[in-house]
């Protein structure tokens, strides 16, 4: 797993071997980052289940102004700050080692809205019946954490949904990846 392209180009990251963990293979990344090059400059970016910051650390390397990364495990935060650091990253850069829902909490009264979500959650997050906590979530963000006309990077498998029942996103593109996908929704 390596930094595509940008500033931090052909940086090696480390990352955790998990059950819940998954990097996004380099050749996704590349395809999903070419795409979303024209929003990235000075963007305001939300890594979502970050792991160890692959996806976060992307759009940093490429040009986002600030990257807040959440991520619960322990493990994950030490290799995603190891991360931060190897690439010269760290100061435009926040991490929370929380839950996704108590980060937002926390988020509510300190953060402006964002740009652009990342949102990786685990793919099993997406099949029923934990998929409506992942519906309820995406609401929350709809409602104040992202700019309208922002976009929710959404990384999930191909079995599963990737459109949410909000009329606040609306999915403007999705890529298929073998048993990956990536559907790109607009705030609106």
């Amino acid at each position: 797993m390596r930094v595509v392209a940008g500033t931090a180009r052909s940086i090696p990251l480390f990352w955790v071997k998990s059950p819940d963990t998954r990097p996004m293979t380099d050749r996704v990344k590349t395809s999903l980052f070419d795409s979303l090059n024209p929003y990235l400059l000075d963007a305001l970016v939300l890594d979502l289940f970050a792991g160890v910051g692959g996806l976060g650390i992307e759009a940093l390397s490429r040009g986002a102004a600030h990257c807040t990364f959440v991520e619960r495990d322990h493990l994950c935060v030490e290799a995603l700050q190891t991360n931060l650091r190897k690439t010269r990253l760290s100061d435009r850069a926040t991490v929370y080692e929380r839950d996704v829902e108590t980060a937002l909490t926390l988020m509510r009264s300190e953060d402006s809205p964002v740009d652009i979500v990342l949102f990786d959650p685990p793919f099993s997050l997406g099949k029923p019946p934990a998929r409506t906590a992942l519906e309820a979530l995406v609401e929350r963000l709809a409602d104040g954490f992202i700019e309208r006309g922002g976009l929710l990077v959404y990384h999930h498998d191909n079995e599963t949904e990737g459109g949410f029942k909000t009329r606040r996103f609306g999915v403007i593109n999705t890529r298929n990846y073998g048993r990956n996908r990536v559907t790109i929704l607009k705030a609106l």
